[in-house]
């Protein structure tokens, strides 16, 4: 069973393929505090997103798990002609089949959108964070390439408190990011492509809320509650 709770700062990565248990072990003897694994986009397959048996399999092992939606290519992804609400749904209802728990940040992948308007942007963005919020899960915001938005404008997004890096020289107004992003690590010695990402309190004090494995001793693993706020600078 899994629990949301506050993510742990360290070494995460992020991976698009599902991973046995031998390289999730293996990972973890790397010193990989987490990972990030995906979710669909409506209409498309879902063999390499993460699923339940994968999902138990990573917390057995000891891993912190978050959730992120696949992006669309560029030349998909002119935001006028998508629905921010149906994507969510979408990403939203596998992450409940799969068992993510409920007060889980869903990131949103928000890059390659450099044909739709700052408008378009914000209005896909606020749609698909009501949404995913309608279903229970806390919002997220991957910031990658050519995500139109300016730094003022990604953090007056409402419904989103944590952001999370690509590599590149990214900025979000006030809170920065909890997540950043390196660069991609070739397949190799048995483990598939995967990004690195280092995980730390943005400058609110803020954290992700992730899944971790429910543990039945006492004082392990606490889960966290409607009422239980995520850490912030924000008074």
């Amino acid at each position: 069973m899994a629990i949301a709770r506050i993510a742990t700062p360290g070494p995460w990565f992020d991976v698009a393929s599902r991973l046995t248990r031998s390289q999730a072990e293996a990972f973890k003897a790397r010193g990989m505090v987490g990972v990030f694994r995906y979710g669909p986009l409506p209409k498309n397959p879902t063999t390499h997103d993460l699923s339940r048996d994968e999902l138990a399999m990573l917390l057995d092992v000891g891993f912190q798990v978050g959730l992120v939606q696949h992006p669309r290519l560029p030349k998909y992804n002119e935001l006028k002609s998508r629905s921010g609400a149906s994507d969510a749904i979408t990403v939203g209802r596998y992450a409940v089949s799969v068992g993510v728990p409920a007060g889980v940040h869903v990131f949103l992948d928000l890059e390659g959108v450099r044909d739709s308007s700052p408008a378009e942007v914000a209005e896909y963005c606020n749609d698909w964070a009501t949404a995913i919020g309608q279903i229970g899960f806390r919002c997220g915001l991957y910031v990658g390439f050519d995500a139109v938005l300016n730094a003022e404008q990604l953090y007056a997004l409402p419904g989103f408190d944590c952001y999370w890096a690509d590599a590149g020289p990214r900025k979000v107004a006030t809170r920065g990011f909890a997540v950043k992003q390196g660069f991609g690590v070739e397949a190799a010695d048995g483990l598939p492509a995967y990004d690195p990402d280092t995980m730390a309190v943005d400058r609110l004090g803020g954290l992700p809320v992730i899944a971790v494995r429910a543990h039945t001793s006492a004082g392990r693993s606490p889960a966290l509650s409607e009422s239980t706020p995520v850490p912030s600078g924000e008074a």
